[in-house]
């Protein structure tokens, strides 16, 4: 690489400070593109689980969905920590957010284990789920949850109050973006993780989240179309 490219990159990693956020996004696709449900069995077998227990398959691959899917929604409060942090422990704020915004998350993932565990391979469940996450689209509980995902908190610059603060911020913001997402997040583990699926959800998140002028019906037929989907 030559030196203009070098600095260029410099540059742009400093402008960009959730570069390497972004980076996990695309990995996390690119897992979810190319793996196999045989990855995700030797996975489960690394960690000590049978690679036949849908259940461990589910939290193998519930990690990299939400990295996926859901991450890329908190780009720009990732950015905004580290805008706010000091120069030589930004990286560092960022991770601690990000740590706060997956642990939400990661409870939503044990829930949609028992989930599948309850209701096993049905159909009819997985139709009922997607149906039950239309209807939380239109309740007033879902509209202020994704109002607070636009709330930013005060984050200190640094030191132990700021990781503190970081965190808190993280778990503020995953929170919320579970309260939005979690009935649909489950209701693809129910139909089975596929790729083009999550794809549609996480464009129309984003689009929802990002995009004031989407009609507020967009978000609430997609689950419906999803249920539809499960009658072909």
């Amino acid at each position: 690489m030559s030196a203009q490219a070098l600095s260029r990159s410099r540059a742009l990693a400093w402008r960009q400070p959730q570069w390497w956020l972004v980076a996990l996004v695309a990995a996390s696709w690119a897992i979810i593109l190319t793996a196999t449900p045989q990855t995700f069995g030797a996975l489960c077998a690394a960690l000590g689980a049978s690679g036949d227990n849908r259940i461990a398959g589910v939290l193998a691959h519930w990690p990299v969905m939400i990295a996926a899917m859901m991450l890329p929604l908190a780009l720009p409060m990732a950015r905004h920590v580290a805008s706010r942090s000091l120069w030589l422990t930004r990286h560092k704020a960022m991770a601690w957010f990000t740590l706060g915004y997956l642990a939400p998350w990661l409870i939503v993932g044990l829930a949609g284990a028992v989930v599948t565990w309850l209701l096993g391979e049905s159909r009819l469940a997985t139709i009922v789920v997607f149906i039950v996450a239309a209807i939380w689209h239109w309740t007033p509980a879902r509209r202020s949850a994704l109002r607070r995902c636009h709330r930013i908190l005060p984050i200190a610059p640094g030191g132990a109050e700021g990781r503190r603060s970081c965190l808190a911020f993280g778990v503020f913001h995953g929170r919320a973006c579970a309260t939005t997402c979690a009935p649909l997040m489950i209701g693809l583990v129910l139909a089975g993780h596929h790729p083009a699926t999550m794809a549609i959800v996480a464009l129309v998140s984003a689009a929802e989240r990002f995009w004031p002028r989407l009609p507020p019906a967009a978000m609430g037929c997609v689950p419906l179309a999803l249920a539809a989907l499960q009658l072909v």
